[in-house]
């Protein structure tokens, strides 16, 4: 590994200030579980390395004034896992947390290192885009928010200009009536990056409980970046209801829009079909957990 200088600010001020300071010669790092690697590889030769993780603002989990869910940036996998907040409020986080690597990994690595990460694959982009989540930025001019589709622009690319650092995940309140999953392939499951993700949230009708207010649906791995999977969530709102007939739609609705890719890990067409065959199961995992209240 090629020797760099280590910074670790304390303060949001700080960080932007140094990374500014510092220029395109300088990463930030949090957990480390990929830069690191990239690192050994040499895939990644930084002059300066910022760690984030010395900035108490960054780290966290609390409900805001406003009903939100706010996560610091540089919340640990396994906080996210064990937070009383987010067992209560956002199961379908914790779920997704679960998946990833192994108790030693999801014990350094960050929910904000894995989402700025922008790789196709990456677990808690979906159940935060089927989440609605928006994305708390700091940066030289001050802070903006974007929602979490924004963030995405490609492949290992985020919005995030000269300076930026992403300070938190903001998660709106959700109706009271409300179910969520994540489903993840991987051959050898949790150790695996995801070969395809889905994550579908649906918010039921508090007057008609058998009927869909809202959907959600999120897709991983699957395109140049996670995304909404638009159709497919029409057609959940058009029927109104969800049995496995529409399940069955939705997920060839999903499986329509999906973009994959061949490579070492799977065929497109395997992940086409996991696509639909996720979706629907996603979608009716959903139904079952509302039935089971």
């Amino acid at each position: 590994m090629k020797q760099f200088l280590y910074h670790r600010p304390t303060t949001v001020k700080d960080l932007v200030e140094t990374l500014m300071e510092l220029g395109p010669s300088a990463v930030p790092i949090a957990g480390g579980t990929d830069l690191v690697v990239q690192m050994k590889d040499g895939a990644v030769a930084p002059e300066h390395v910022v760690d984030v993780m010395g900035v108490p603002e960054l780290r966290g989990i609390h409900a805001g004034e406003d009903g939100a869910v706010r996560i610091g940036s540089a919340t640990t996998l396994k906080t996210l896992m064990e937070s009383t907040l987010i067992l209560d409020r956002l199961p379908i986080l914790a779920e997704a947390a679960r998946t990833m690597a192994c108790a030693e990994v999801r014990g350094m690595a960050t929910i904000g290192g894995n989402v700025c990460s922008a790789v196709p694959s990456a677990d808690m982009a979906p159940p935060l885009l089927a989440l609605d989540a928006g994305a708390v930025i700091a940066g030289p001019l001050g802070r903006r928010t974007v929602g979490l589709g924004e963030l995405f622009v490609g492949p290992r690319r985020t919005c995030l200009g000269a300076g930026e650092v992403l300070v938190e995940l903001s998660v709106p309140r959700l109706g009271s009536s409300w179910t969520g999953t994540y489903l993840k392939y991987g051959p050898r499951g949790g150790m695996d990056l995801a070969v395809t993700g889905v994550a579908v949230v649906v918010s039921w009708d508090t007057a008609t409980p058998a009927r869909v207010a809202d959907i959600r649906v999120a897709l991983g791995a699957v395109a140049p970046t996670a995304f909404r999977a638009a159709s497919a969530e029409d057609v959940v709102r058009e029927a109104g209801v969800v049995d496995e007939r529409v399940a069955g739609l939705c997920g060839e609705a999903a499986e329509a829009e999906a973009k994959p890719i061949s490579d070492i890990r799977a065929s497109e067409a395997y992940r086409r079909t996991l696509v639909r065959v996720l979706t629907a199961r996603a979608l009716m995992t959903c139904l079952h957990r509302r039935d089971a209240r």
